[in-house]
């Protein structure tokens, strides 16, 4: 056996000997690298790809411009230093008008104000994508946001804990394709919103923690929102807050003409079957979340085994936990229907679980 040790390798030359990766196959290592874009990974998101950005111009170049994709404000100085960065490098403003960007403006002490969302997105041309939370809005201080407030071009739009404000004129919303209303401050500001804006591209429209509305009566005027969207939806959630209640069996079903995946909280067995005997389309995804009053384990599953026609088309479930027996039961059924089954996790953050609701079918 030789015990000779090998002459040092030169490390330099060996990073230069390695060829050179196509810059899609980079991107990709890029972006799988990256967690979930969620308003607790921004920081984890920001450190990796300054790391990324250490290995080579090419990587520099992705990196940044992945950075910029996804933009993340949560305090008045993250916003001042945005501000200072966009008007201070030709770079940073090249970024800005990347197509597809995403901004989200995340809960601060001081809300933030009609303003505040004015100035940014006129700033940021090529924002499709906006998410606003002011969880500590209170009283009649709070800011009123209103169609105004929010550019023609956006695509997605995430509201959290909002009071919203129709223009006295009707607004169109020209390319929104989804939107999301979580915990409004006022629901019937928020409905009156809805009621006097114009959605020609809406397909997915989600309401997450609403307050309880067990009447048909308490109902009337989100039907009538219904009336007017629900035939060109393809995706509807409706959940509600905690110790809340909500009889969705009084929700207009039958105007869902183009309903493809829906999300809504578990009310009793026999309402459970009765929805879905009265949804005219063909469902591909389905989940259900368990709500206050919710049925026992083996009524929910008698609804699902029903299997009306509904369900014929459907590719994937998602359920509350069930026990043992129910979960057998079911699994073994849709494995007979190719349909895939999965759990909703829990002891989510309000957070997670309103992104989780906005964001998955």
């Amino acid at each position: 056996m030789d015990d000779t040790l090998s002459p040092p390798v030169d490390a330099e030359a060996v990073v230069k000997s390695l060829p050179s990766l196509p810059l899609e196959i980079i991107y990709h290592i890029i972006k799988l690298s990256l967690p979930l874009v969620r308003f607790n990974t921004f920081r984890e998101r920001y450190e990796l790809l300054r790391t990324f950005s250490l290995v080579s111009k090419s990587w520099t170049s992705l990196a940044q411009a992945e950075l910029w994709r996804h933009i993340c404000v949560d305090s008045r100085d993250a916003l001042v230093a945005l501000h200072a960065a966009i008007a201070g490098s030709e770079a940073s403003l090249a970024a800005t008008r990347r197509v597809g960007l995403s901004i989200r403006l995340s809960n601060v002490a001081s809300c933030w104000t009609i303003r505040d969302l004015q100035t940014l997105l006129g700033k940021l041309q090529s924002v499709q994508e906006a998410w606003v939370c002011n969880r500590d809005l209170q009283g009649p201080s709070a800011a009123v946001f209103g169609p105004s407030a929010f550019a023609s071009h956006l695509k997605r739009l995430h509201l959290d804990v909002l009071v919203l404000k129709p223009k006295s004129t009707a607004d169109v919303f020209p390319s929104l394709v989804e939107l999301s209303i979580s915990d409004p401050v006022d629901v019937d500001a928020a409905v009156t919103f809805l009621k006097h804006t114009t959605f020609p591209s809406l397909e997915s429209l989600s309401f997450v923690y609403w307050p309880g509305l067990d009447s048909s009566e308490e109902l009337k005027p989100i039907n009538e929102v219904l009336r007017t969207l629900g035939p060109a939806l393809k995706r509807f959630a409706f959940t509600i807050s905690a110790d809340s209640s909500c009889n969705l069996v009084h929700l207009d079903w039958d105007r869902f003409f183009s309903l493809r995946s829906l999300v809504f909280e578990v009310p009793p067995a026999r309402d459970t079957s009765s929805i879905l005997r009265k949804i005219p389309t063909k469902l591909e995804t389905l989940r259900l979340r368990a709500g206050e009053g919710a049925d026992e384990p083996s009524e929910l599953l008698d609804a699902l085994l029903e299997w009306p026609p509904a369900l014929s088309a459907l590719k994937a479930l998602m359920v509350f936990r069930l026990g043992a027996v129910e979960e057998e039961t079911l699994e073994r059924s849709c494995a007979q229907r190719g349909v895939s089954v999965a759990y909703q996790a829990a002891g989510q953050t309000y957070f997670n679980s309103w992104e989780d609701l906005a964001l998955l079918p």
